[in-house]
């Protein structure tokens, strides 16, 4: 799981974005909105401590 105190960065898996960092606190309290359309839509994420 993720730590509530450490900071992480989530990127999309294929998508050169620079991301979105945050606590750990903060994504298990939120979430990530992975908005998706139409049918057999896949999203890969990498959580990553920084």
């Amino acid at each position: 799981g993720l730590d509530p105190q450490k900071q992480y960065r989530v990127k999309s898996i294929g998508d050169d974005a620079a991301g979105e960092t945050q606590s750990g606190a903060y994504w298990m309290g939120h979430g990530v909105d992975a908005s998706m359309t139409g049918d057999f839509q896949a999203k890969g994420l990498i959580f990553e401590a920084q």
